[in-house]
């Protein structure tokens, strides 16, 4: 190489350092940037089904459900404003109450009660004061102190940049990073910028340090970006970030994520000021190993139409609502599964090994399993403690066989060890393992609870160029590229899925997995005792499971006139539309034509006819339930109770099916998903 020729870094650096972007001065009809809904269709993790959490309210609520043992990371990033240049240093803040100026106490007690309700794991803090921060010698303000306060009411520890010397006055604020100190302990600190940089080419350099640092010190560690960087995501900055892996750095942005559209940050501003509203907070990260479960929308719809939308851009902040002229934004991520050594080095990613070898390993495996000894409640003898020693030094010694360099074997080897891990004879695979909404997953879910048999329900391995569903891999060649990381008894193609593991007299079966709602409940059905018994009933029980499947598909298109992928807060205009115009025409079809199959054979028969329930009786009582929790509002006027012509055994079916023991146990447990409030689901 010649001594002038550039490197594939510094031409990255040249490239961000290229432009301004327009940091959101032009927009889209539904708010986002020109380039957002391209940049949102290219997304890593795009088929990743995302919560947004709109509101603090949501919020609180994820982060009370997520259990200690997960591997999640939640961190909210704020630019909290500078009481200094509040006071001081900046005009543009004549709408900000004047004792919310003044009072520094009245500021920092509002701060609180946001913090309050977000509570992340890592706190992200830009624009905080030196002199506010913590107590020390240098410092004249006798409190209240930042960090001692959430210290104090909420366990966080943390570090401000240290400003530089002699430069306090010009400079009187830096970045705060702050941690929840049961949790993290402080390895290393290093500062890069302590100013909002002015122009791409000083802002580019900022980030080229940062990174570089990071790719030297720390190879393949999981990597977040995240702060007010004074510009917008249309920046050079960006672009290099989407298209390009910066000093081997493959980033992601999270506003990014198509379910992200109607989000503040996304389609409307982060930063707010009467006349000048942009979004110019960010959070970036390695899309390899983290994936996003959350994203915070931090104002709910109606504190977005009060406080924003209401008077447009003559709306501002900081107010006695919000005590700064930014929002918080945030974000709860899972760690995949880490590409490290034991001792800690970076790792190939794993690729595909021979089919041939594959095949050898599982076989290993599987013989191993046969030697497993069976677990009994109560204390073991010593036999049988003696037996699991040996089991445990066989897959130890195993394990250990593959040499350390063949970290791909190594890989699939952990897969392997992961997923056959105890696992239960019924497993259901769903979006999220069907923790927070129902889905299709309930009709599954329904006929096991009923059976009183032990289940799981995982979302794990579903996604991406390796996984489980073949829908989700991105291409025809990733599908065609044969088994995942995951190994499977044969293809399946979307959620949810049925993987049985039968057993008889002790001894494993050959394992099932399917998908298509339909095949799953007739599956499960024949296995657990509720197939129907002649052949009339059999197809009675087919044709009525069908059409209970069509009719909830038609209910949930109604929500998604524009287009079936796009989510329904996407397009809640034309979907509440829609869907009333759902409760007037099709469902009343639909709710009749049920009627009819249940006075068949009465209210409290199976409708298939019979002596026992079949997977027709389940699907039909999920539909009517769903239905009711759907479409029985003042919003729909309580369409399932005002039906015309009456649906009286259908209401008393309903209440039959409902009552059956097992189910009542079912509903008034923990186990229990919520409907997602929307499409039927």
């Amino acid at each position: 190489m010649q001594a002038n020729e550039e490197t594939e870094d510094q031409k990255l650096l040249r490239l961000a350092s290229s432009w301004d972007g327009f940091v959101g001065r032009h927009r889209e009809s539904d708010g986002t940037l020109p380039g957002w809904k391209e940049w949102s269709s290219r997304h890593k993790q795009r088929v990743e089904m995302v919560q947004v959490c709109r509101g603090r309210k949501q919020w609180r609520k994820q982060m009370r459900r997520r259990q200690r043992s997960d591997l999640t990371l939640s961190i909210v990033s704020w630019n909290v404003l500078s009481d200094t240049w509040l006071n001081f240093g900046r005009v543009g803040y004549e709408h900000t109450p004047v004792e919310l100026k003044s009072d520094w106490s009245k500021r920092i007690a509002l701060l609180m009660q946001w913090v309050e309700d977000l509570q992340p794991d890592v706190l992200c803090f830009q624009e905080v004061d030196y002199e506010k921060f913590v107590e020390n010698r240098d410092t004249t303000l006798k409190g209240p102190f930042l960090l001692t306060e959430l210290s104090k009411k909420f366990g966080y520890q943390g570090v401000i940049q240290k400003p530089k010397r002699g430069k306090k006055d010009d400079q009187p604020c830096g970045v705060a990073t702050l941690w929840k100190d049961d949790q993290f302990e402080l390895i290393k600190e290093k500062s890069f910028s302590r100013t909002h940089a002015a122009g791409s080419d000083k802002r580019a350099r900022q980030l080229n340090s940062v990174l570089s640092h990071v790719a030297r010190e720390a190879p393949g560690i999981s990597f977040v970006l995240a702060g007010d960087f004074n510009t917008g995501s249309d920046n050079a900055i960006f672009k290099v970030l989407r298209d390009h892996e910066w000093h081997g750095h493959a980033m992601s942005s999270v506003y990014e994520h198509p379910r992200t559209r109607k989000t503040l940050p996304a389609c409307h501003a982060t930063y707010m000021q009467p006349g000048s509203h942009y979004s110019i907070d960010h959070i970036l990260y390695t899309h390899s190993s983290l994936r996003m479960k959350c994203v915070l929308d931090a104002l709910d719809p109606q504190e977005k139409q009060e406080h924003v939308l209401e008077n447009g851009m003559a709306s501002g902040f900081p107010t006695m609502f919000c005590p700064s002229d930014h929002i918080p934004i945030g974000v709860i991520f899972e760690f995949t599964p880490p590409n490290l050594d034991s001792d800690g080095a970076a790792r190939i990613p794993l690729k595909e090994l021979m089919e041939g070898r594959k095949e050898e390993l599982r076989a290993q495996w599987k013989a191993l399993q046969a030697q497993k000894p069976t677990f009994t409640k109560g204390k073991p003898p010593p036999e049988e403690i003696e037996k699991r020693r040996r089991y445990a030094s066989a897959v130890k010694a195993w394990k250990a066989s593959v040499p350390k360099e063949n970290t791909q074997e190594i890989d699939f080897i952990a897969q392997l060890t992961v997923m056959s891990t105890t696992p239960k004879e019924w497993t259901i695979v769903y979006h999220g393992a069907a923790k927070t909404f129902k889905g299709r997953a309930e009709f599954l879910r329904l006929l096991l609870e009923d059976a009183g048999v032990d289940y799981a329900i995982t979302g794990d391995n579903m996604y991406g160029p390796t996984g489980i569903m073949d829908c989700f891999r991105g291409s025809a060649q990733a599908v065609a590229a044969g088994d995942g990381s995951t190994p499977i008894p044969n293809p399946v193609f979307f959620p949810p899925a049925i993987w049985h593991r039968p057993k008889k007299d002790g001894e494993e079966e050959e394992e099932v997995i399917i998908n298509q709602v339909g095949a799953c409940v007739m599956y499960i059905g024949e296995q657990l005792g509720y197939a129907p018994q002649s052949a009339k009933e059999k197809a009675l029980a087919n044709m009525i499971t069908l059409n209970a499947l069509d009719y909830i598909a038609e209910g949930r298109s109604s929500f998604h006139p524009v287009k079936n992928s796009m989510s329904y807060s996407d397009q809640k205009e034309e979907g509440d539309k829609a869907s009333k115009e759902f409760t007037k025409t099709r469902m009343p079809i639909w709710l009749a034509h049920f009627e009819k199959m249940v006075r068949k054979h009465g209210a409290k028969s199976p409708v298939a006819g019979g002596s026992k329930v079949t997977c027709a009786d389940f699907c039909l009582f999920h539909v009517l339930d769903a239905t009711i929790s759907q479409f029985n509002n003042d919003k729909y006027d309580h369409a399932w109770d005002n039906q015309d012509p009456k649906i009286d055994l259908l209401k008393e079916y309903h209440a039959w099916m409902k009552s059956r023991p097992n189910l009542v146990a079912f509903f008034a447990s923990d186990r229990v998903a919520p409907y997602a409030g929307d499409s039927m689901m």
